[in-house]
């Protein structure tokens, strides 16, 4: 009696367990479902959507630069790399400002961007101060950035 009872325990647990492990393998599985559209990978790299949304808002606005501009040969690309890269570097070192206290104990940790700590607004205000100064020193470059600045956000704003 008391191995029937140890046998029907064992077979219980057992069976209990093969529900268990199902049941995390398709929440694991659909987990990385989820995962899989936050991303997309092209080739061996995985762009977030974020990125891409970038990406397209400023294809997007080099576009319509482009367009607008090529009357007057006023390119604007070389302004949204620059509006790029400044707002980059600059939201990288206010996020750096904001959270010293957790960087100063290994400073080299605040060149590694893989934290994602990036402040949004900081990197916008100086890539539109990069933006004014651009179109203050050259006025041709001012109708093409103006536009296409207004279609990257539009664009961005309906992606997003």
């Amino acid at each position: 009696m008391d191995f029937d009872k140890f046998l029907h325990g064992m077979i219980q647990q057992a069976h209990y367990r093969k529900t268990f492990e199902r049941t995390n393998y398709r929440r694991a599985a659909t987990d990385r479902k989820r995962m899989n559209m936050l991303t997309m990978n092209i080739g061996p790299f995985a762009l977030s959507s974020s990125i891409l949304l970038l990406l397209a808002a400023g294809l997007a606005a080099a576009s319509i630069g482009h367009l607008v501009g090529r009357r007057q040969h006023a390119g604007i690309v070389n302004t949204l790399f620059d509006m790029l890269f400044a707002g980059v570097i600059v939201a990288r070192i206010a996020f750096v400002a904001v959270w010293f206290d957790t960087y100063r104990s290994a400073p080299w940790s605040m060149l590694d961007i893989r934290d994602g700590g990036f402040m949004l607004w900081a990197g916008a205000v100086a890539a539109l101060l990069v933006a004014i100064w651009r179109g203050w020193r050259q006025p041709v470059l001012r109708k093409p950035l103006i536009l296409g600045l207004m279609g990257g956000i539009l664009v961005w704003g309906a992606l997003f």
